[in-house]
C-alpha cells in the first residue's frame, strides 16, 4: 500500500487510526525496554562491596583474593578520629583500609609519605556543619583543587591515641583532607589508608569488592557459607531490589510491546482484507 493511500485510509478509517495507535504504543514500549535494559546493564556491571564480620582468617582472605570475580580484599577497622581545622575540632567515623584495596575500589593511589584522609561530599557536609557550630565556615571551593578533589590541610588524632579519660596520649598529626566526589555514593563515608600489619592487629572487619552486582544471589550465598555476617546487608538488599525492579519493568514492557504490536498487525491485516472486499464489490475503484 502506498503512502498516499495509507494517509487517505487513516483519515477515512477508524481501524487504521487504531493500527497507528497500537503500533506507536508498541514502539514506545520497545524504546523503554531498551532504555531500562541499558540501565540494568549499568547497574549489574557496577562493582559491589561486602563488609563482613566474624573470625577473619588469612586462608579466607587468600581464597577471596584469588577469585576471578573479585577486585580486591582488605581487612578494615572502623575508628573515630578528631579533625582539627582552624582551631575548631570535629569528630568523624573513619574506615581504615589497605592501600591496595583503596586503589582497586576508589582509584586512590598512595603517593609520597603525606597522610591523606578521603571523604565524600555527604561526609564533608556533616563535617562543615560541625565546624559551623563552632563558628568556623568551610566550603568545598576553599580547598586546593587537585586531580583527586578539593584538598585541605588539617590535623587529626585517632581515638586509640587518646586516653580513657579523654586525655591525649599523642600529639595531633598533619594530614591532607581530600573531598572526593565519586566516593561511595550518597552515604557519608570517610576512609584512610593503613598498612596491613596494623589492620591485622585487631580482628575487625573484612571488606570484599566484587566486579559485578549479585544478579543470581550466589555471591551472598558463598559469603554466608563461610560463616561471616554481612554488615552492610541493607545496602545489598537495596541493590538487589533495584535489579529486580529493572527486570520487572523490562518483563512487563516487553509483554505490553508484544501485545500492542500484535494488535496493530492483526488490525492492519483486517484493514487490508476489508479494502480488498470493498474493491471486489465495487465500493472502491482500483
Amino acid at each position: 500500500m502506498k503512502i498516499k493511500e495509507f494517509l487517505k485510509l487513516r483519515k477515512q478509517s477508524d481501524m487504521v487510526k487504531l493500527v497507528c495507535i497500537f503500533m506507536l504504543a508498541g514502539i514506545i514500549c520497545m524504546v523503554r525496554v531498551v532504555y531500562h535494559g541499558i540501565g540494568m546493564y549499568r547497574v549489574v556491571k557496577q562493582p559491589v562491596d561486602y563488609v563482613l564480620s566474624g573470625d577473619i582468617s588469612e586462608r579466607h582472605i587468600n581464597e577471596f583474593a584469588n577469585r576471578e570475580d573479585v577486585y580486591g580484599v582488605t581487612r578494615e577497622q572502623l575508628v573515630s578520629i578528631t579533625l582539627k581545622y582552624q582551631g575548631s575540632e570535629a569528630e568523624v567515623s573513619c574506615t581504615l583500609q589497605s592501600p591496595a584495596y583503596m586503589e582497586a575500589a576508589y582509584g586512590i593511589r598512595q603517593a609520597g609519605s603525606a597522610k591523606k584522609i578521603y571523604m565524600n561530599e555527604a561526609a564533608f557536609l556533616d563535617f562543615s556543619r560541625c565546624l559551623s557550630d563552632n563558628g568556623i565556615n568551610i566550603f568545598k571551593e576553599q580547598g586546593t583543587q587537585t586531580e583527586e578533589g578539593y584538598e585541605y590541610t588539617v590535623r587529626y588524632l585517632k581515638s586509640d591515641e587518646q586516653g580513657d579519660d579523654g586525655t591525649v596520649k599523642k600529639a595531633f598529626k598533619t594530614a591532607k583532607l581530600v573531598v572526593k566526589e565519586d566516593l561511595q555514593g550518597d552515604i557519608p563515608f570517610v576512609c584512610m589508608a593503613e598498612n596491613e600489619m596494623t589492620l591485622a592487629k585487631e580482628n575487625g572487619r573484612l571488606r570484599i569488592l566484587f566486579k559485578e552486582q549479585d544478579l543470581d544471589g550466589l555471591q551472598v550465598e558463598d559469603l554466608r557459607k563461610t560463616g561471616y555476617v554481612i554488615q552492610n546487608e541493607t545496602a545489598v538488599v537495596t541493590a538487589e531490589y533495584e535489579l529486580r525492579l529493572f527486570m520487572l519493568q523490562i518483563r512487563y514492557e516487553m509483554l505490553l510491546c508484544g501485545i500492542c504490536l500484535g494488535m496493530g498487525i492483526v488490525l492492519w491485516r483486517q484493514t487490508g482484507c476489508l479494502q480488498k472486499t470493498r474493491k471486489e464489490k465495487g465500493f472502491i475503484s482500483s
